[in-house]
């Protein structure tokens, strides 16, 4: 358990950095530009971050699971990830360019201050963010874990400090904003690109069937990670048509801190999902006693922050973003299923059945439209959270369903936290400080 909680602390500390950069971001954001050029800004990260994750079939995935079973296989990866992310960067260029093209599409990045500055904008970073997307997985399956946590947290520092230089060169416009995002992307994915070469041993070739396999690997989940994605961003695209702009401005902020919580279980996927490819044998219990311990850390922070949502809000951004409130407390309950999920499914990734996912995510996404659709007109963006939560909920049932039936264990074993697991989390944290401290404890 030593090494896992290693990696899972070291990501924990790179998430809690990335949480603070991001809240330092979006305040500056928010009492810069206000509610609405904030839509606008966020409207423009949506579009090429989504589009990316769905031009992207999942196929980076794949180089994680390979490069920890075998990692004399990492340069083959290495020149596979380099073709994948061109040829699928492009595809995602054009399509995009086409539906652009669309009256209605047209009409809609109008509405929200998309103009055509910021419309090639986003065309120019696909490639980017795809290139970016794929190479930064060959580190991760490097079992580089601290490598990759440091540029997880590159670009959202990076961002920071060009966007107070935006702000200082040209206050109250979202074109600086946007264009230190930009720059700040663009500098992340070429450090990754060498650290990627690095961790290949400056070495670089081609599998075909390496290539056929990611490919694969990735449409069975891909699916279900579009699906999930659309989820999380579907309302905010629905509020864009039903309500005014600012109201992007406001569920964004909630979004923002309620998703900043995944952070925490997102650090234990991270190091998790290496582990557990790496020991098939005793992945189930590895992942369920880091799913019990993981999810005592989500409760409090759920709890907490429903708690001081109100007094929270208004301090970091100001009175003016007070709606952001009640849309961050409907939404603490669907976190907390949906973090139990995301660590349920690592465990179904390190099999070879991420389809599972893929189910779960088709499933919630029904529940996400119709719901939407029912209660953001009706409720405003307290609605959309609801729908929200509801379906964070519906995908975390039927993953924990399957990861139930396939491994004999029960809710218990995954929920309620031991003696036993106190015992091996205090000896793991001995060791990290002081490795010369032998253990006798089990790896699990």
């Amino acid at each position: 358990m030593s090494a896992l909680f290693k990696d899972s602390t070291l990501s924990l500390i790179g998430r809690v950095v990335m949480l603070g950069a991001a809240m330092l971001i979006s305040a500056s954001i928010s009492r810069t530009l206000g509610a609405s050029l904030q839509g606008t800004y966020n409207v423009f990260v949506l579009i090429v971050n989504t589009t990316s994750t769905i031009f992207s079939f999942s196929a980076s995935v794949a180089s994680i699971v390979l490069g920890a079973r075998n990692p004399e296989s990492l340069p083959k990866l290495l020149g596979n990830a380099l073709l994948m992310a061109v040829g699928l960067g492009t595809l995602a260029f054009i399509s995009v360019l086409l539906l652009f093209q669309v009256p209605s599409v047209q009409g809609y990045l109008q509405e929200n201050g998309i103009d055509g500055l910021l419309v090639a904008g986003i065309l120019l970073m696909l490639p980017v963010t795809m290139l970016t997307t794929f190479l930064r997985e060959i580190i991760r399956g490097a079992g580089q874990i601290t490598r990759y946590n440091v540029l997880m947290v590159m670009p959202y520092l990076l961002n920071l400090v060009l966007l107070m230089a935006a702000f200082i060169l040209q206050p109250g416009m979202v074109a600086g904003a946007v264009a230190a995002w930009v720059t700040a992307q663009v500098i992340t994915m070429l450090v990754i690109a060498y650290l990627a070469w690095r961790a290949a041993g400056f070495r670089i070739g081609v599998d075909l069937k390496l290539m056929r396999f990611s490919l694969g690997y990735g449409a069975r989940s891909h699916l279900g990670l579009v699906s999930q994605l659309l989820n999380y961003r579907l309302d905010v695209f629905l509020i864009g048509v039903f309500l005014p702009t600012d109201y992007i401005g406001y569920y964004t902020i909630a979004t923002l801190y309620a998703e900043r919580i995944w952070e925490f279980p997102t650090a234990i996927r991270t190091a998790l999902l290496y582990h557990a490819s790496a020991n098939s044998k005793d992945a189930p219990q590895i992942t369920a006693q880091t799913t019990r311990v993981a999810m005592v850390f989500v409760t409090l922070t759920t709890a907490g922050l429903a708690v001081v949502a109100y007094p929270f809000i208004i301090l970091v951004h100001g009175p003016a973003f007070q709606p952001a409130v009640l849309p961050l407390i409907i939404l603490m309950p669907g976190v907390w299923m949906l973090s139990l999920g995301k660590l349920l499914g690592v465990y179904l990734a390190s099999i070879n059945r991420p389809e599972i996912g893929t189910y779960a995510g088709i499933i919630s996404l029904v529940f996400t439209l119709v719901l939407d659709l029912w209660l953001i007109p009706q409720l405003g963006i307290p609605g959309a959270a609801l729908a929200s939560s509801v379906s964070y909920t519906v995908s975390t049932l039927v993953i924990m369903g399957y990861f139930l039936r396939v491994t004999g264990l029960t809710w218990i074993d995954v929920s309620v936290i031991r003696r036993s697991d106190l015992y091996l989390l205090r000896r793991a944290l001995i060791r990290m400080v002081r490795p010369g401290v032998r253990s006798s404890e089990s790896s699990v």
